[in-house]
């Protein structure tokens, strides 16, 4: 959910990284519309040869350098088609970023898995009251059909999605997420090309789970100040005995989660 700039920032100065590497040779063909295009068709034919990456120590700015662990893929060739079609609205006031795709394997026809797999994703930006702002972002992924491989799951947990669940808390190959921000730009404080700081409020959750498994839905709630790209905040679990407030800073790129 997370753009490599943001991701690989996030690391460097705090040791937040979001994602679960791993190894793997691949070859792709890809069909795309253009930059500027309102719509586009995705199309995509991928080869994967995928392998479970151990832990290595990295040099992080402000966090220790203790290596993270990532936990185990399902080794093995994928060969996959994927096909789908992505939107893209841009105003004055609003932007929308939405994409929906279908992959599916088959092992009778190359490589190990057989499996369809779907996602759906949406990004919305736009103006609220009186100057004020309000961003969306949804996420559902879900096995349609067979076994999905390991590297196929998605993860819930740490800063960029609910700050008090522990990072990579939650795996699996269903997946459900939305987060609503409403923001407030505060003027008299403006910094240059930078712009006003803007004060905000968030409520996030999102579960992930595996068939046969409850979704356990966690939900945080949050407000903090963003600068530009850089977040200070404080997050709740409205539903935990002792709140425990995480005081957290972040960055958020536009059009990034």
């Amino acid at each position: 959910m997370r753009g490599d700039i943001a991701n690989s920032l996030s690391f460097f100065f705090a040791g937040d990284d979001f994602r679960n590497y791993y190894e793997a040779d691949r070859v792709a063909l890809f069909l795309r519309g253009t930059r500027t295009a309102r719509w586009s068709p995705i199309v995509e034919v991928e080869w994967e040869k995928a392998r479970s990456l151990a832990a290595s120590d990295q040099f992080v700015l402000f966090a220790g350098d203790e290596a993270i662990v990532n936990p185990e893929i399902d080794a093995g060739e994928t060969v996959v088609l994927r096909g789908g079609v992505e939107v893209k609205r841009r105003t004055t006031e609003t932007s929308l970023r939405a994409r929906a795709v279908v992959e599916v394997a088959d092992s009778s026809v190359a490589g190990d898995y057989s499996y369809t797999f779907g996602e759906l994703r949406a990004a919305w930006a736009g103006p609220a009251l009186i100057g004020h702002g309000v961003e969306a972002f949804a996420l559902l992924r879900s096995d349609l059909s067979g076994t999905l491989p390991r590297q196929r799951w998605t993860a819930v947990g740490g800063l960029a999605t609910l700050p008090r669940v522990p990072l990579l808390a939650e795996r699996g190959g269903r997946f459900v997420y939305g987060q609503v921000t409403y923001l407030v730009p505060v003027e008299r404080f403006r910094v240059g090309l930078l712009g006003p700081p803007r004060l905000f409020l968030r409520a996030a959750t999102g579960a992930a789970w595996n068939e046969g498994e409850p979704a356990g839905f966690e939900t945080n709630l949050g407000a903090g100040v963003r600068l530009f790209v850089f977040e200070l905040a404080v997050a709740v679990d409205p539903g935990a005995d002792d709140l425990d407030p995480a005081v957290y800073a972040t960055l958020r790129f536009p059009g990034d989660l």
